[in-house]
């Protein structure tokens, strides 16, 4: 589907009105907001995810009203830092290869719709101001999708010098001509020290290195967007309008994944795109880390002691089945137990996108509950929101025991099948680091991601081994839920990683849920 609008004349003159910058909104509740939602999503495959973005990022009146005569008919008000700012997640640049008045040399320029201006950006500019962005504080675990609208098709190796040499570092490679997986998760992206997602139309690339760098279709990812702008209305046959407020709240709850304003700023549409917390929420008043669902379907944070009885929202494996636990109600701390009665393949989870969020509140309604239990969680890091079965960064991180402090460590440095895990005095090396996809299950070892945690024979009782194996989705040694701070084999939750001693050395394998402390993990990124 594509938004279009008519617009009229008089618009123009409004439309390129001077910008004021974003002033404070950029630490706007909304802003905040919607930085802690795309956290919620990490682990659910982008196809999954509600994605706010921006059409046509770089045609804005701010670049137009810089002394340059560019970008007469603009899109946008800010710039394309202030539009990551204030929460775009998907970013458009279209590339042309046309003569620069500045140098009287043909460049790759930021141009909209072939009327190009010898003044228009250069892309290494708009390239240059992502890269300022995602080297500030606040662009941490954050993904982007950078979508390259290519008329410049016989331009690669330029095109693919500029993108390695601003951003290149925080892009996440293809690898080959193909479409975006329809698994690919943020998680992914994070995992691989990446942020940037690139997707270039116009096909495959002569050109190897842009090929083994960009995709080439959205693959199962959505997209709408609209068009504000004059040219947008002459062209304008379907006359769908703009995208409002309204518009926004309802793609995202029918679960469409892009939505690409213009004029992106922080207004009205901006909040629409938040599903998930209330107004001015979390604000950890008393120290709050754990979140219930109230009857508006929005999010608030309270302590995780509440001894307020409530059902909990739940998930089935490797579905889009939520429910709440209509019989069963309780405190926080007994959500996977109360979800398990549904069956052994239900789980205490947390909606990730406005169309789940919308389930579970439709499911509370008709059972007669204005309040239901979420899975999320700032426990373990104050700020740091995520699912209970989610609580390790999306990053390398060390699995320190907290009896001890000592981190499970692959025994003599060296990644094979049936190389064992020990305890070890946490070092921060390759050895000790794991990153952990909920979705699968599985924990891989940064000394070679080819290798998981494995519970050795298949021996799920009481002392049980915990070595490494060569990674096998379809492999139950595999597959680990994370349960507080406890990590249980997803065949048998009764079961749980303990650590058998105290010393270096010391073995690392299962063991009967105690609730010790040497059966708490805690996840320290690296």
């Amino acid at each position: 589907m594509k938004f279009k609008t008519l617009f009229t004349l008089a618009g123009l003159a409004l439309s390129t009105a001077a910008s004021a910058g974003i002033g404070n909104e950029a630490s706007s509740w909304e802003s905040k907001t919607l930085r802690l939602q795309n956290q919620i999503d990490l682990h659910t495959p982008m196809s999954k995810n509600n994605i706010l973005g921006s059409h046509n990022t770089y045609n804005s009146s701010e670049y137009a009203n810089d002394g340059y005569v560019r970008y007469i008919d603009p899109q946008q008000k800010h710039t394309i830092k202030e539009q990551l700012q204030l929460g775009a997640r998907f970013i458009e640049l279209d590339l042309h290869w046309k003569f620069n008045w500045s140098n009287w040399r043909y460049h790759l320029l930021l141009c909209h719709g072939g009327a190009c201006s010898g003044n228009d950006k250069f892309f290494h500019e708009g390239l240059e101001e992502m890269k300022q962005w995602l080297e500030s504080p606040e662009a941490k675990n954050q993904v982007v999708i950078l979508y390259i609208e290519d008329h410049a098709t016989d331009k690669h190796s330029n095109m693919h010098s500029e993108l390695m040499s601003k951003i290149g570092s925080y892009v996440y490679k293809s690898n080959g001509c193909k479409s975006i997986p329809s698994d690919l998760t943020k998680a992914d992206v994070l995992n691989s020290g990446s942020q940037v997602v690139v997707w270039k139309d116009a096909g495959c690339s002569g050109n190897s290195n842009m090929n083994s760098t960009v995709f080439t279709d959205l693959g199962n990812i959505d997209r709408v967007w609209e068009d504000r702008t004059v040219i947008g209305a002459i062209f304008d046959n379907a006359g769908d309008g703009l995208i409002d407020a309204t518009d926004v709240r309802e793609m995202f709850k029918l679960g469409r994944n892009i939505v690409n304003l213009d004029d992106f700023t922080y207004d009205n549409r901006q909040a629409a795109a938040i599903w998930s917390w209330n107004t001015n929420e979390p604000n950890n008043v008393n120290n709050e880390d754990c979140a219930i669902m109230l009857d508006s379907g929005r999010w608030a944070d309270v302590g995780c002691g509440d001894n307020r009885i409530h059902p909990y929202a739940c998930n089935e494996e490797g579905t889009e089945n939520w429910d709440i636990t209509v019989t069963d109600t309780g405190t926080y701390a007994e959500g996977e137990a109360a979800c398990q009665n549904l069956g052994t393949n239900w789980h205490f989870k947390t909606p990730t996108n406005s169309k789940y969020n919308n389930d579970i509140r439709n499911a509370a309604n008709d059972a007669g509950y204005d309040r239901v239990w979420l899975a999320i969680s700032d426990a373990n890091n104050e700020g740091d929101w995520t699912d209970s079965a989610n609580t390790f960064p999306a990053s390398a991180t060390l699995l320190k025991d907290q009896r001890a402090g000592l981190c499970m460590n692959v025994w003599g440095g060296d990644a094979f099948n049936g190389a064992n895990v020990r305890l070890h005095g946490c070092s921060g090396t390759a050895n000790e680091k794991f990153t952990y996809d909920a979705a699968s299950g599985m924990f891989r070892s940064q000394l070679n991601t080819n290798y998981c945690l494995d519970v050795s024979a298949s021996n799920f009782s009481n002392g049980g081994n915990i070595q490494l194996w060569s990674c096998s989705v379809s492999n139950n040694n595999q597959k680990f839920d994370v349960i507080g701070d406890s990590i249980r084999p997803r065949v048998n939750h009764n079961l749980a990683i303990d650590a058998f001693g105290k010393n270096s050395g010391d073995n690392v394998g299962l063991w009967s849920v105690h609730g010790g402390s040497n059966q708490n993990w805690t996840g320290a990124a690296q």
